[in-house]
């Protein structure tokens, strides 16, 4: 399978044989094997591509250059497009700006702002002069950005025109003496144009990266638990990790760097929507891909559901991707009947979050002539983990069978199940805690010690609850911090929450633990409804719809339900439990 570097590469799959899980219900617990099975370790194969010295930057400036009269980008609310070459063009006009400013090697570059046409710029000009980048939602509440700010330090930072004033104000407050460029208009601040215009041309190359394992980017966690973690992504892990999704994702054209080609089949419109911001890793990976593929991405700034569907309309993708939570609003447009699926997509990926049953179910139903299939993904690792192949005949039959499963395990990498309690490695169909081992793993949290997050072995701890079956295929259950504990019994929300999605006046739903005084905490729904038609539904009968459902005893909603007119997310899209169960608890909703 291992291709000679700087020659092409075909990329196949050797074909296995695939068995059928047997499981059993007993008392309301799944029954799967036995403790004394072989344990289910799986390792991925060896990876094709191998980085060579030059980086993100100089793979990037190539590829733009290669690529320079190709179609970018499209800009979803303005409808407008650009082509690599004239990214290329204002992003070496901001490299050398950047480039004049005297960076230091620990200096971090900082974007707060939305998708929008120049947006991507700062990104690149940093990587070309080899400066440490990061990315936050603007949007974000003002006590984190002040964290941030202190946690990171940035020497200059980017800033979308709409939130100018509160990025000025959050940096007083934390005491950063930072360059605050604006893209868009400003009468206090320098502005992106203003440095593309002042700058002249001149003769420009890309620095050179030796040591591929210094970070690049540092992304963070979504602060679901606690305040965001810097997560440092290296050049090696992002590169690499371009090639590794591609021959999964992608169904035509070739990834041309400077010491390597993927050929993965003849050009052919390739076209990849989203409205991924650059903060997440999905973001940056999309970026990557494009630019390094010679395709087109079209960036949405927010999402709505009508605009996804005025956007598939125009801008024809070949590929979309949407978060689990976004597919339900997606679907729930779609069943008005005034909105048309396209026979341009050909593949539909959802992920970074929690995917139920019925969110693949919705895709399909929309998109009948889609392969549509989750990914599991994870920043710690660089992005992807596992998902199954467009272009594989058999990986898409697995994927049928299997429905409820993120796929087969990534190049470069090694998967083992973990029991809770005992710690000893599980055997096929035994849940327990993922754990993983990356040769693109990150450099580690900034500025934290990272080492309780590795076990004694130095497997990384995800915290999912996962298993995998008989196939080989990883299937993540649930996340281990959200399990609940009734008397003396491990509950998984996501059982009570898929129940709760399938009543028709339901538009969402999740659950959380309600501390109880004998029986340590009781389930709680949390549901938004769909719309003003159904206000009449009383969280009785919602109550009494999952108990007359549940696989036993100990999954009824004994601590009610509690109807909202809003579920609060982080940035990234993540409901946040915590702070909701405490406004329940309080009182406050």
């Amino acid at each position: 399978m291992m291709g000679e570097y700087g020659k092409e590469y075909s990329h196949s799959q050797v074909p296995k044989e695939t068995n059928t899980r047997e499981v059993s219900e007993c008392s309301g617990a799944l029954v799967v094997g036995s403790m004394e099975e072989k344990p289910a370790i799986l390792h991925g194969e060896e990876p094709v591509y191998e980085p060579a010295r030059g980086g993100l930057g100089f793979e990037l400036f190539r590829s733009m250059k290669l690529h320079k009269d190709k179609i970018a980008q499209y800009i979803i609310e303005t409808g407008e497009s650009c082509t690599n070459g004239h990214l290329l063009d204002k992003s070496i006009k901001l490299a050398i700006y950047l480039k004049s400013k005297n960076f230091k090697k620990d200096d971090v570059v900082c974007l707060f702002s939305h998708n929008q046409m120049y947006s991507t710029v700062p990104f690149f000009a940093a990587k070309f002069i080899d400066v440490c980048y990061s990315s936050v939602e603007p949007t974000m509440a003002e006590e984190d950005i002040i964290y941030l700010f202190e946690y990171i330090q940035p020497k200059m930072i980017f800033v979308a025109e709409n939130v100018e004033d509160k990025i000025e104000e959050c940096m007083k407050k934390a005491n950063i003496k930072a360059d605050l460029i604006i893209l868009g208009k400003s009468q206090k601040n320098l502005t992106f144009d203003q440095i593309i215009a002042e700058t002249p041309d001149q003769e420009f190359s890309p620095a050179i990266v030796e040591d591929l394992k210094e970070t690049a980017v540092i992304f963070f966690s979504s602060g679901t638990t606690g305040k965001p973690k810097g997560i440092c992504c290296n050049h090696y892990s992002l590169l690499g990790k371009v090639m590794t999704v591609a021959e999964h994702v992608t169904d035509s054209g070739s990834y041309n760097v400077s010491n390597f080609t993927l050929v993965i089949g003849e050009e052919s419109y390739y076209n990849c929507l989203s409205y991924t911001p650059m903060y997440w890793i999905s973001g940056i990976g999309i970026i990557l891909m494009s630019t390094i593929h010679g395709s087109l991405r079209t960036m949405g700034a927010k999402f709505t559901s009508e605009g996804f569907w005025e956007a598939m309309e125009k801008f024809k993708p070949s590929t979309a991707f949407l978060p689990p939570g976004q597919i339900v609003n997606v679907y729930l447009k779609w069943k008005e009947g005034k909105c048309k699926s396209t026979d341009y997509l050909r593949l539909f990926v959802t992920g970074g979050g929690p995917v139920k049953a019925y969110h693949l179910d919705y895709a399909r139903e929309m998109f009948p002539n889609t392969a549509v299939f989750q990914m599991l993904g994870m920043t710690e690792a660089s992005g992807l983990l596992a998902t199954f192949s467009v272009r594989d005949p058999e990986s898409l039959a697995l994927q049928k069978k299997y429905p409820e499963s993120c796929g087969k395990i990534f190049r470069g990498q090694s998967f083992k199940i973990v029991d809770v309690e005992t710690g000893k490695t599980c055997g096929h169909d035994q849940e327990g805690e993922l754990r993983i081992k990356s040769v693109y793993m990150m450099n580690g949290y900034y500025k934290m010690d990272t080492t309780s997050c590795f076990d004694e072995e130095g497997w990384f701890k995800t915290g999912d609850l996962a298993y995998i079956n008989k196939d080989d295929c990883l299937v993540v259950v649930d996340r281990l911090k959200d399990l609940l504990l009734y008397t003396l019994y491990n509950i998984r929300p996501s059982v009570i929450e898929e129940i709760l999605a399938q009543h028709p006046s339901v538009h969402e739903a999740f659950v959380i633990g309600i501390p109880h005084p004998t029986d340590n905490e009781h389930p709680m729904g949390v549901v938004k409804l769909k719309n003003q038609r159904h206000t009449d539904v009383t969280p009785e009968e919602l109550v009494d719809y999952v108990n007359q459902r549940v696989p036993s005893d100990r999954y009824k909603i004994r601590a009610g339900v509690k109807i909202v007119d809003n579920i609060i997310r982080t940035p990234t899209g993540k409901i946040k439990k915590i702070l909701m169960k405490k406004m329940i608890l309080e009182g406050k909703i």
